[in-house]
């Protein structure tokens, strides 16, 4: 008995709804990869010694300079060949040398002085003075210093730089309980920073908010204290002021130095405001609990 077999061929047409999912998950993609390689190039290379010398002058003013970020960065600076103007935190001394500072007028700027006390607290818990200390050092102070030093720099007409120390606190996290004013007092910085980058880019004037995550400091606030633990994303201060200062002019008006700060944005940029929100609330309030489990 003879057998018979039926092919039978047919067209099924792929639904344009596939396809469109797919085109945009491959655009998405190639994006996020893109910037990733945008930030790697940033980060990796080194800047060579004298750069910072031959585009923005002899001088570096830094801001806070005896410890931490400021004592870094001014070391930093140092290396790359720029004569170094250290000046304290406090807003009084600030205006005192704003004079001198706007002598200068080739030069790179870094505000870097800051203060994180009171912490931990509710704001109902500190008095107005100890808030408007803060308000003083981190948001009259950066900018007094600047308001000093840009005149100066538009009347040479070669440009510079002014970079302001920030926080991931104000720009990669939505909020910040019982640390309000810090992180609120950073967020000045950041649209400080934006908003005069937009305004002197065309004079050659390059402002920057650097705004860094974990830093092994006394005035940063420390995820992993809270948390228990030591991060992985912590660096020490020399570590962030090689990369702070690789940045400088090449970052854009808000930046976060570093590899693995980077990555550590792009996985902050990709958690809901609520959970980020509920997550934080819990840990800083279970860090408050603990730092003054003596007192309560």
């Amino acid at each position: 008995m003879a057998s018979h077999v039926l092919l039978i061929r047919q067209d099924i047409a792929t639904p344009w709804w596939f396809i469109l999912r797919a085109f945009v998950g491959a655009a998405y993609v190639g994006f996020v990869a893109l910037r990733l390689l945008a930030y790697l190039w940033l980060c990796l290379p080194r800047m060579p010694k004298g750069d910072l010398r031959r585009r923005y002058g002899e001088w570096a003013v830094v801001t806070g300079p005896t410890s931490g970020i400021g004592r870094a960065m001014a070391l930093e600076l140092a290396r790359h060949g720029l004569n170094l103007v250290l000046v304290g935190r406090d807003p009084a001394i600030l205006r005192q040398i704003s004079d001198t500072i706007a002598s200068l007028s080739e030069l790179i700027v870094v505000n870097n002085a800051g203060v994180a006390e009171p912490g931990a607290v509710y704001l109902h818990e500190a008095d107005v003075e100890a808030w408007a200390r803060m308000v003083r050092v981190n948001v009259s102070a950066v900018t007094e210093v600047t308001a000093a030093v840009l005149p100066g720099m538009v009347a040479r007409g070669r440009g510079g730089a002014v970079v302001n120390i920030g926080s991931a606190a104000s720009e990669s996290i939505p909020s910040l309980p019982v640390y309000t004013m810090y992180s609120s007092t950073k967020r000045y910085v950041a649209q400080f920073s934006r908003s005069l980058h937009v305004e002197y880019a065309s004079k050659g004037i390059h402002v920057q908010c650097q705004a860094p995550f974990l830093v092994d400091t006394r005035l940063m606030f420390r995820f992993e204290e809270a948390a228990g633990g030591v991060s992985l994303f912590t660096v020490t201060p020399d570590a962030y002021a090689r990369a702070a200062v690789a940045w400088i002019g090449r970052g854009g008006a808000l930046c976060t130095p570093g590899v693995r700060h980077q990555l550590l944005r792009r996985m902050a940029a990709d958690v809901p405001d609520s959970v980020h929100d509920w997550i934080l609330l819990h840990l800083t309030t279970w860090n408050r609990k603990r730092r003054f489990s003596g007192s309560e």
